[in-house]
């Protein structure tokens, strides 16, 4: 789980033991991928691709289709961008197609990635804030999923100098960040209350309201919102 958090695993895979388990080579490979992610995109390609055979062979589709995202991660990193986009949108449509709602919203937050990555601002935020929408109305969906679209969206947003929604977008995410204690973009609440502190007083006639999306009880609900304006539009 500390790996999920983004914290550094000290898990020696060398001295693990022979395990007669489907799940364990699988686990151990996505171990030893994610501990050298931002070392060797090749070595972490590499390691994943040893778990998504193991997953085949044992018939968990699910994981192999998340394995396939992963290497399709890989290339994205090498700047192989058509093979990353290609491999991105094959287990988007094969996860839809069979309902497999976690894979497809990977695929979702990867393709978002690379489409903020190319510049293609308009439809990364179009695919993210469709995703959240979409989340929000799943209960089953886990609070992670929904944080990473927000730490992502709140990136977006700022590098259009849209601050007041990159705001938000922070402030629906910090219960699950404080929640589960998770390492990943923690950084990016540092400063959060004096920036939030600073829009306020730089927008004294709009004042400010949070549209961030509900998770827990702890924040309004994005779906109703985007009700509520349509109808205030018509």
């Amino acid at each position: 789980t500390n790996i999920i958090r983004g914290i550094p695993s000290t898990f020696d895979e060398n001295s693990a033991p022979e395990i007669d388990n489907k799940f364990y080579k699988i686990i151990l490979n996505l171990i030893k991928a994610f501990k050298n992610k931002d070392v060797d995109a090749q070595k972490f390609a590499n390691d994943i691709y040893q778990a998504k055979i193991n997953a085949k062979v044992n018939n968990l589709a699910q994981i192999e289709l998340i394995c396939d995202l992963m290497i399709g991660y890989s290339y994205f990193k090498l700047n192989k961008i058509e093979k990353a986009s290609s491999i991105y949108y094959n287990v988007l449509e094969i996860s839809k197609n069979n309902g497999l709602k976690l894979v497809m919203y990977i695929s979702w937050y990867l393709i978002t990635l690379l489409k903020f990555n190319q510049n293609e601002t308009d439809i990364a935020l179009g695919i993210a804030n469709n995703a959240v929408i979409q989340i929000e109305r799943d209960e089953n969906t886990t609070d992670y999923v929904f944080y990473l679209f927000r730490i992502l969206t709140a990136d977006i947003y700022t590098s259009i100098e849209d601050e007041q929604s990159s705001i938000s977008c922070l402030l629906s995410a910090k219960f699950i960040n404080t929640k589960y204690n998770v390492e990943y973009g923690k950084e990016k609440f540092e400063n959060l209350d004096d920036r939030r502190e600073r829009l306020e007083r730089r927008n004294q006639d709009d004042p400010y309201s949070d549209f961030g999306g509900n998770r827990e009880g702890q924040r309004r609900n994005l779906v109703q919102d985007v009700e509520e304006n349509t109808m205030d539009e018509t």
